[in-house]
């Protein structure tokens, strides 16, 4: 992977920033943690291309592109190391992606690929626990399965973040 790269997250309305706080803070609880960012969904992730560049292209998409809603009501896992939320009916949050990846998607990398409309394997989730061994996934599916999550969501802003370390760029408001 490579050692720096900007992040593209669709960010949320606050009072789904609220609940997913309040999530995270039933997993941390139960030794689950996993908080060191901004409740968000990756739209995409990019290495050799301008941070200026990348701040036009978003704050130009955010003037022109309104607020998105989701619901967040569904579990997901990859390979048994992430656990996170996604939506059933994720066609708003796709459309989103694809009209925002027109630029620059060749710039995904290795880092950034599985965002990339190249890859065609996008998958609007948000991370409740990455990087842990199966048994903990496990543990934090159950929790979360007794939770019966069903977020009404809405992204309200798209942030541009370097990491690592991690480094707010700029976050603009969607119309």
């Amino acid at each position: 992977m490579e050692d720096k790269y900007l992040c593209v997250m669709a960010l949320f309305d606050d009072e789904t920033n609220n609940k997913l706080i309040e999530i995270r803070k039933i997993l941390k609880e139960n030794d689950l943690s996993y908080d060191m960012y901004p409740p968000h969904i990756t739209l995409g992730a990019y290495v050799n291309i301008s941070e200026n560049d990348l701040i036009k292209h978003t704050e130009n998409f955010c003037l022109n592109n309104n607020k998105v809603n989701i619901k967040l009501d569904k579990l997901g896992k990859f390979s048994n190391k992430v656990i996170y939320l996604t939506t059933s009916n994720d066609k708003n949050i796709k459309d989103l992606h694809f009209k925002f990846h027109q630029k620059y998607d060749e710039f995904h990398g290795n880092v950034g690929y599985n965002y990339s409309i190249e890859s065609n394997k996008f998958t609007p989730h948000m991370t409740l626990l990455k990087d842990c061994n199966p048994l903990k996934i496990n543990r934090a599916d159950k929790i979360m399965q007794s939770l019966n999550i069903n977020i009404e969501a809405q992204i309200t802003k798209i942030g541009i973040y370097e990491f690592f370390p991690m480094r707010k760029i700029k976050i603009f408001n969607l119309k």
